[in-house]
């Protein structure tokens, strides 16, 4: 399995976890926690997909408006 951390920017974000060289990904998904500040709450999962035969790429965004941004989140590709 590979994982990429991302942050952000700002309300919403895009990322990307690649397979290591000759290995295929078989599915993946996304992971964000919540921030530990009372009046926030962890991103909502936006889309979640493989984005090539190597790759799983998560879209992630606030949830309800909020002032929550730049928020830290993993995507993982799980590699065969």
């Amino acid at each position: 399995m590979r994982t990429a951390t991302c942050v952000g920017p700002y309300y919403a974000g895009v990322c990307t976890a690649t397979c290591s060289a000759g290995k295929a990904v078989i599915g993946g998904g996304c992971y964000t926690a919540y921030p530990g500040n009372t009046w926030q709450t962890a991103w909502a999962v936006r889309a979640t997909y493989p984005s090539s035969d190597t790759a799983w790429t998560c879209q992630m965004g606030e949830d309800n408006g909020t002032n929550r941004y730049n928020q830290s989140y993993t995507v993982y590709a799980i590699c065969l």
